[in-house]
């Protein structure tokens, strides 16, 4: 007998294109942005959120990891690891352990690293 899945058993969120959200939001599981957001976004666990290609963020983000294709501005404080790819268009200030950058992203931002 095939096993089936409910979505309360699934611990994630998509903000899917063509939406437009604002306010705050406290999140738990894999967060994927493919819309247009304005607020503040917290991640309350160690999940990974990504701003796709398609997405908008402008606001404070608080996270582990974050992975970003999309546009970010705003402040983005993870407790892991910012990694921001060709397509990423970023401005604002960055507070992270590690960051990367890859050719092509567009980046005007303060950053500063951090050790525990």
């Amino acid at each position: 007998m095939t096993d089936y899945f409910t979505l309360k058993e699934e611990c994630h969120s998509i903000f899917g294109q063509g939406s437009k959200l604002k306010g705050d939001f406290f999140l738990t599981g894999p967060t994927h942005i493919s819309s247009l957001v304005e607020g503040n976004l917290t991640i309350e666990d160690d999940s990974d959120i990504c701003i796709e290609s398609v997405g908008q963020f402008t606001g404070t983000i608080k996270c582990h990891n974050i992975k970003i294709y999309g546009k970010f501005q705003g402040t983005i404080k993870a407790s892991g690891k910012i990694t921001a790819f060709p397509t990423a268009t970023l401005s604002g200030t960055l507070l992270a352990k590690d960051f990367t950058f890859h050719p092509g992203s567009q980046i005007n931002v303060e950053g500063t690293t951090y050790q525990e």
